[in-house]
């Protein structure tokens, strides 16, 4: 078992290797890391003709350094929002024109490069790699739209590419999917599974789902409304679970954390909350034994989560977000112990 966290390259007031703060809790804890943004397309590709590798290779040297091991995230994310591919595919005539059969070649042209490049670059050095992120609309289930999708139509054409560039390319590689269907609709689960088990019947290498894992108490009611939202959680999920390991897959916790937005209360209360919603989750998802190896969370300290962001809602009193095992001056919290006592109450791994 290894447990992990991201982190990025943005200097000394960020959830940074260069903030020695938070590379004190990346070195006493962690096993794994995975860049923030340094390894997407947007970062890594200014221009179709150059490839800016220099924030990421001075993250894996310090992973490197300290015996850590470094995933890649992503080689193609499939979300048509503007900011999830560099500005020179958005803006591409070919993929925007009238000729159907150059833009989907087009199209094509555009993820192999990328990915042959980057492979090129990290080669064994990075072992398991998101090849494809969040691909399944959640409202429909279907594969998301954008100027890639569009280009060839609409089907899975770009998705089996990359996975099979990848394996080309990184044949020692644990090739993932990865998507945040966890506590999500039942539409965007089922696309999961559908896209899944479409990848088996064609044949297409993908070794492990990758469950984001950005869990939280979005909703309360009841008498009992904190165990009842986590009980409501992880009933969904255990089927989904059940499905995806049976079709042959692994399981990858890759980007936990767990949202207090709603729950009420001291922050005693609502660290009891996420601890115990963190410690139900990583249970069931650690009972499906050797198929499931690495936890990571999006995050180690409160302070520098990705939740704070008045974008992805605000708490009720003005309070910022407890999400993490550490709070925003560094110090554990229960949800720190909660995920020792899940990887202590799991089977070993062989």
């Amino acid at each position: 078992m290894r447990f992990g966290t991201t982190f990025n390259a943005g200097g000394a007031n960020s959830g940074s290797y260069l903030n020695p703060s938070y590379a004190a809790l990346i070195e006493a804890d962690c096993d794994i890391v995975v860049p923030e943004n340094e390894l997407k397309m947007p970062s890594l590709r200014p221009t179709e003709a150059t490839f800016n590798f220099g924030p990421a290779d001075a993250m894996l040297a310090y992973a490197e350094s300290k015996g850590i091991a470094m995933r890649g995230h992503n080689l193609l994310w499939y979300r048509p929002d503007s900011y999830i591919l560099p500005s020179w595919v958005i803006n591409d005539k070919v993929l925007a024109g009238s000729d159907a059969a150059a833009a989907r070649a087009r199209a094509q042209q555009i993820v192999v490069d990328h990915i042959t490049g980057v492979a090129a670059q990290y080669g064994d050095r990075i072992k398991s790699w998101d090849v494809v992120n969040e691909a399944v609309d959640p409202g429909t289930g279907a594969v998301r739209n954008n100027v890639l999708a569009q280009a060839v139509g609409g089907d899975t054409t770009l998705l089996d590419l990359a996975f099979r560039t990848a394996r080309a390319k990184l044949p020692n590689a644990e090739l993932v999917y990865n998507d945040y269907m966890d506590g999500g609709t039942p539409t965007h689960r089922t696309g999961v599974l559908d896209l899944l088990k479409g990848f088996k019947d064609r044949g297409v290498p993908v070794d492990t789902l990758g469950v984001q894992s950005h869990i939280g108490f979005y909703g309360l009611t009841g008498s009992d409304p904190i165990n009842s939202a986590i009980n409501y959680n992880i009933s969904n999920m255990k089927p989904f679970l059940d499905a995806v390991v049976a079709m042959g897959y692994k399981i990858k916790v890759t980007e936990m954390d767990v949202n207090d937005v709603n729950v009420p209360g001291t922050n005693a209360d609502r660290d009891a909350a996420t601890a115990a919603f963190a410690k139900a989750w990583l249970d069931l998802i650690l009972s499906y034994g050797n198929s499931v190896k690495d936890v990571l969370f999006w995050g180690m300290c409160d302070k520098y989560s990705w939740l704070q962001d008045s974008a992805f809602g605000s708490r009720s009193d003005g309070q910022p977000k407890r999400p993490d095992p550490y709070d925003a001056n560094f110090q554990p919290k229960p949800m720190r112990q909660s995920i020792i006592d899940a990887f202590t109450a799991t089977t070993k791994r062989s």
